[in-house]
């Protein structure tokens, strides 16, 4: 389906929206109206660019790995991080020739300018972020960071929410995550270990592997290693490729990542990220 395809059907979902909205017998499928077109929004999204997804279990460490990779540090911070819940909107993330970072919603209908991404600040950005509202008119957000990585302004990350299994109270925007993660160009999963050691935590890792990710190769981020010397990464690796049953040459896929300016080590079968 082409992106052109997709704004079409946006635009008659939206039409209907509209009309829906002046009618309070109908009010009740607004909400289902408007997933739909959040859906087809982020698929348009999904289409026009190469996104590679970040993705993981609640607390995982998501946030701080997108953050660090981005120097997005300091006082002001766009992103925080969350012991608990964090985001529950997808956080497209693109690198553009600008010296700060900033953000942008994109509306579920174009502003009297046309435009679809309207300027936010940090505080409107992280209120739609962290909560799924489907009343709002900002269907997701962008955060537009300095160029470093990419070449190219064709490619992006996508910071999903934390993946949860599913019941009643989350299924709405977990479904969007899902949604998202299925139509991502790729995967970075995120873990640590304790998740690794932890009943419960290894339960949602194996259905969120077993589900979205039985023919797909992801890159393995385990957090919080800064302080691991060179053996216990190595023993870190065989753990975390035996769980995810990442064959032995392809041990590259185990990413050992921390924050701070230790120098870590790189002995091991692991790639260090030093953040």
């Amino acid at each position: 389906m082409t992106p052109d395809l997709i704004k079409n059907l946006e635009h008659a979902v939206a039409g209907v929206l509209d009309v829906v909205a002046g009618l309070d017998s109908r009010s009740a499928h607004r909400a289902t109206l408007k997933s739909v077109l959040r859906k087809l929004r982020i698929t348009r999204e999904l289409s026009s660019l190469y996104y590679i997804c970040v993705a993981g279990s609640q607390s995982a460490g998501k946030t701080r790995l997108v953050r660090e990779l981005y120097n997005l540090n300091g006082e002001d911070e766009w992103l925080v991080d969350n012991q608990g819940r964090g985001e529950r909107v997808p956080v497209f993330i693109l690198e553009k020739d600008v010296t700060a970072p900033y953000a942008v919603g994109v509306r579920y209908k174009p502003g009297p300018d046309g435009r679809e991404e309207e300027p936010l600040e940090k505080d409107d950005f992280r209120r739609i972020i962290s909560a799924y509202d489907v009343n709002d008119d900002y269907l997701f957000t962008k955060l537009y960071v300095p160029k470093r990585y990419f070449s190219a302004q064709s490619f992006g990350l996508v910071l999903l929410p934390g993946y949860e299994m599913l019941n009643r109270d989350n299924a709405e925007w977990q479904g969007l995550m899902r949604h998202t993660l299925i139509h991502s160009l790729g995967s970075v999963l995120v873990t640590d270990r304790t998740r690794i050691a932890d009943n419960a935590q290894v339960k949602i890792l194996a259905d969120l592997k077993s589900k979205y990710f039985p023919d797909r190769k992801p890159v393995i981020a385990v957090t919080k290693t800064e302080a691991l010397e060179s053996q216990q990464i190595e023993d870190l690796t065989a753990t975390v490729a035996d769980v995810f049953e990442v064959p032995g040459h392809e041990l590259d896929r185990v990413v050992c990542t921390g924050v701070g300016a230790d120098d870590y080590r790189k002995n091991g079968p692991a790639t260090s990220w030093t953040l």
